[in-house]
């Protein structure tokens, strides 16, 4: 542990150098000190993110659990065929070589490939892909790995302060730096080695290549990239871009008056979806119904059985009723479950399983969530989909309320949202002057972000889960927020005397 934590030490030096003594890692208009203090400040959640999913959030004491600690098994299972057998080590890295054959030769202890089998678009095994070639240098160490997702992060934050820089030159970038650096979701999230620094790596460069005021290849070319990065790591958030870009676009290239007419074509689409014929309609109302009974159901625990015509929910209440070896389960006794065939779109069945004295493939057995709260069924009913928009925006924007099931973490989450409310209302209180392109850029946002926490509130139940969803509105909406505000000059006063 301490040779660790020196290497560790060292590591976050060496990044510090570089940021202090070598100018493509500084960011122009902030001091020298301020970006060390971000980089320190960035650290110190690296090592509280690193302790609460070793000895807190985990049912091994010193090993890293939840979703990181399975990332980084999967990538040191992976990691380990380089040694053994080099071809397919790289078959497994760029995806070239999909036969179960080899997944179970060298992967069968993992999570990420197991199930899944070997693909080039999967989110969670381009994860394990990236963590396995760091774990090339880092040999174990995990803090290594922690620090290369920290200096990730430090440049997606760098791009949206050059960002910022060109459309407002006379802000403050050491106030914003801060500002958007202490967002708790970002700043906790995005030193961890799941796929956030990624994504805000991507958003940064997004911002400032396709929404900047000039246009160069270099900043494109980084726009390209960041949605290439997000089609990678996080497909959902590269819809929200793309679509964000697009309205702005759109609203870029219309008259003010023919503006307004927009929430009369918001309206009139949602009627003509809800006219469209039952096929097309029922198919989309379908999806996001069961996306959602598949998280509820996940997160309520319980065992996912496989059988050779359908998969088969059962809840955990019902273990008693079972008997359970290895990855083969046993129905002892009558109980409700239920059934969803292995096509996305048809609905899930309720059923009475009854035992036929035959053992069916065990193909997950979790536990409860800690943050799971009830969400109102879809069960594909559009009517149904409608009446949840209310409790979907709420869940979406202000989970997890203080009362709700969780641990310490909530309460990290809680001050976001009070920290989030409280800058939108002082932005709307002192709210500068917009020119035409920020209107554009406030309209584009405001529609797609409300897409976004729709689909979220209606298919997420898990407080937690919210939390890592939203990051990517939060990272967008408080460089928004520093573009609008008007500062008052006390203000301008105390921000000038303290980030110099």
């Amino acid at each position: 542990l301490m040779a660790a934590l020196l290497i560790s030490f060292l590591t976050l030096g060496l990044i510090c150098a570089a940021v202090w003594f070598f100018k493509p890692f500084q960011i122009s208009g902030i001091a020298k000190k301020h970006l060390i203090i971000g980089i320190l400040i960035k650290a110190f959640a690296c090592y509280l993110f690193i302790y609460l999913f070793s000895y807190i959030y985990t049912q091994n004491k010193g090993t890293l659990g939840q979703d990181a600690g399975a990332v980084f098994h999967d990538a040191y299972i992976l990691n380990s065929v380089f040694y053994k057998e080099p071809n397919a080590y790289f078959s497994f890295i760029f995806g070239t070589d999909t036969s179960d054959e080899l997944v179970i030769k060298h992967l069968s202890k993992t999570s990420h490939w197991s199930k899944n089998g070997v693909s080039t678009m999967n989110e969670s095994q381009n994860l394990v892909r990236v963590h396995a070639l760091i774990g090339l240098i880092a040999k174990g160490n995990i803090y290594v790995h922690f620090f290369c997702m920290l200096f990730i992060s430090y440049f997606g934050l760098k791009q949206v302060m050059l960002w910022l820089k060109e459309r407002r030159p006379t802000l403050n970038l050491a106030f914003a730096f801060f500002i958007i650096l202490l967002i708790p979701s970002v700043l906790f999230w995005s030193i961890g080695i799941l796929r956030e620094p990624f994504v805000i790596l991507a958003i940064g460069l997004i911002l400032r290549g396709l929404f900047g005021l000039s246009f160069t290849y270099k900043k494109v070319i980084g726009g390209v990239f960041g949605i290439l990065l997000l089609l990678v790591f996080k497909m959902y958030v590269a819809f929200y871009l793309l679509l964000f870009l697009l309205l702005y676009l759109y609203f870029k290239r219309i008259s003010k008056k023919n503006s307004r007419l927009v929430l009369v074509l918001v309206v009139l689409s949602a009627i003509l979806f809800c006219t469209l014929p039952n096929k097309y309609r029922d198919s989309t109302i379908a999806i996001i119904s069961r996306k959602q009974n598949d998280f509820n159901n996940m997160s309520r625990g319980g065992l996912h059985i496989l059988t050779d015509s359908c998969y088969i929910y059962i809840s955990g209440i019902h273990r008693n009723k079972l008997m359970i070896k290895n990855d083969s389960v046993l129905l002892l006794q009558t109980i409700d479950a239920e059934t969803y065939d292995f096509n996305y779109i048809p609905q899930f069945k309720y059923i009475k399983l009854n035992p036929t004295g035959k053992y069916w493939k065990l193909d997950d057995n979790c536990e409860p969530a800690h943050s799971y709260f009830k969400t109102t069924p879809i069960r594909g009913s559009g009517w149904q989909l409608i009446k949840n928009i209310p409790s979907g925006i709420t869940n979406a924007l202000l989970r997890p309320f203080p009362w709700d099931e969780g641990r310490l973490l909530k309460y990290w989450s809680f001050v976001e949202i009070l920290f989030y409310l409280a800058a939108m209302l002082i932005t709307l209180k002192q709210l500068k002057t917009l020119n035409a392109d920020e209107k554009n850029l406030w309209k584009a946002f405001i529609i797609s972000s409300l897409l976004l926490l729709l689909l979220i509130g209606w298919t997420t139940p898990v407080s937690g889960a919210i939390v890592r969803y939203r990051i990517p509105f939060l990272f967008l909406l408080f460089p928004l927020l520093l573009l609008s505000i008007k500062f008052t000059q006390k203000q301008k006063t105390w921000i000038d005397k303290w980030f110099v």
